[in-house]
C-alpha cells in the first residue's frame, strides 16, 4: 500500500537573516582579489587588490537572492553603514581591543566581498592578518591604510549603482551590470 503525503511549507525570513544568507554565499563564491606590490603605510601587503570593484559581484547577489531589488538595497545598506564601521574598526585598533576589531573588521570584509569592493576587502584582510598576527602597530597603520581606501570604494559602488539604472523600476530593476 503505498501512501502519499503532501506537505506545503510556508517560510518567513527577516531582513537580518536574509542579508546574512546573502553575505554568506557571496562570500562563498567571491572571487580572490587580484592582487599588487602595493605598499601599506611602510610595510608591504601582499593581498591589497588592484581592483576596486568587481561589477559582476551584485549580479551573483541578484541571482543568488532572486532579486536585483534586494542585492541593490543590500548595497545601500552597505554605503550607509561603512562610515560607523570603519570608526569602530578605527576607535578598536586605537585602543588595542582585538576583539572589538576582528568583530567588525570580519563584518566589514565579508559585506565588501558582497557588494565586490575587492580593493577595500583586501585591504581589511591586511589588518585582519595584522591583529591575528599581535602586532598592534601594525594593525593600526594598515588600519589607517583601510579608511584611506574607503571613500573611493563607497564612491566606486554609488557610481556603479547609478551607472545601472535608477531605483529598481519595472523597466531597469532587473539590470545591474
Amino acid at each position: 500500500m503505498t501512501e502519499t503525503v503532501s506537505l506545503t511549507v510556508s517560510l518567513t525570513v527577516s531582513l537580518t537573516e536574509a542579508l546574512t544568507a546573502a553575505f554568506t554565499v557571496a562570500l562563498a563564491h567571491a572571487p580572490r582579489p587580484a592582487v599588487a606590490a602595493d605598499v601599506v603605510v611602510g610595510r608591504p601587503c601582499p593581498a591589497l587588490a588592484t581592483q576596486e570593484l568587481d561589477p559582476t559581484a551584485l549580479v551573483r547577489l541578484a541571482a543568488e537572492l532572486e532579486s536585483a531589488e534586494l542585492a541593490r538595497s543590500i548595497a545601500r545598506t552597505y554605503l550607509r553603514m561603512l562610515e560607523g564601521r570603519l570608526s569602530r574598526a578605527s576607535d578598536a585598533l586605537a585602543c588595542r581591543d582585538d576583539i572589538a576589531a576582528m568583530d567588525v573588521l570580519l563584518s566589514l570584509r565579508v559585506s565588501s566581498a558582497t557588494v565586490g569592493l575587492v580593493r577595500l576587502e583586501s585591504a581589511v584582510l591586511c589588518v585582519i592578518d595584522a591583529v591575528r598576527r599581535g602586532d598592534s602597530a601594525l594593525a593600526r597603520e594598515r588600519g589607517a591604510t583601510m579608511i584611506g581606501i574607503a571613500p573611493g570604494a563607497g564612491s566606486a559602488l554609488r557610481t556603479h549603482l547609478d551607472a545601472t539604472g535608477p531605483d529598481p523600476t519595472p523597466a531597469a530593476g532587473d539590470r545591474l551590470a
